[in-house]
């Protein structure tokens, strides 16, 4: 899907279909994410994007994007794996948003059949696990862990999650790569700014409309 829009510059989004909280392949889907983009909190996403991470070493140290980074969160029902970038003022920017494409896929191809050094995934690990416990680290950021993960699967994670990110292998990574980001699992949208001033808030604090064309393709 392409959107045609008012807006600053190029935009792109992959989306994969993701399974729920209480499915055990959320472990080694949270250290693929880490892998791409740097360790998020633990269910809450957030920005990674660490500079050792694949998609700035690929995107964005290249200049192909201006940022890039994935996201994988916790939800009680299947959710989203997704990858997204925000390219660089262009003069085409077909021509800019299909390079990003291209490169956001090859990294995902990677993941499926590349070799996942024991360096780079006991860091993505230790991230993800050293998240967990950051956001852990008080009486009542435990709390709040232990409600939010009762309301998405059960509060027995918080006991097993350190746990279940360190056994995560290799193979574990490129057989979840394999298995959900795949072509026939994913949407891919593109918005492509175009002449025109972007949509103002009205005084009501809503966005009104500009003009502007969806293509679905």
């Amino acid at each position: 899907m392409r959107v045609e829009h008012p807006g600053p510059t190029g935009q792109l989004a992959i989306a994969y279909k993701a399974p729920s909280a209480s499915h055990p392949d959320i472990y080694p889907l949270m250290v693929a994410d880490a892998l791409l983009s740097g360790a998020k909190p633990m269910g809450f996403g957030g920005a990674g994007m660490g500079r050792s991470a694949r998609l700035y070493k690929a995107l964005v140290a290249t200049e192909i994007a201006a940022s890039a980074g994935s996201y994988f969160g916790l939800h009680r029902d299947p959710h989203l794996f997704s990858l997204s970038a925000t390219a660089r003022p262009a003069d085409d920017y077909e021509h800019s948003l299909r390079r990003i494409e291209d490169a956001l896929l090859e990294e995902v191809r990677k993941l499926q059949e590349g070799e996942i050094p024991t360096e780079e995934l006991d860091k993505a690990v230790r991230q993800s696990r050293a998240q967990f416990i950051y956001s852990s680290d008080s009486v009542s950021s435990q709390a709040y862990m232990l409600g939010f993960l009762e309301s998405v699967h059960t509060a027995n994670m918080y006991d097993e999650a350190l746990e279940r990110l360190a056994a995560v292998t290799p193979d574990d990574v490129r057989r979840v790569a394999r298995t959900y980001l795949t072509e026939r699992n994913r949407t891919v949208g593109w918005f492509i700014p175009v002449p025109g001033e972007p949509p103002a808030p009205s005084p009501d604090g809503r966005v009104e409309e500009a003009p502007g064309e969806e293509v679905v393709s």
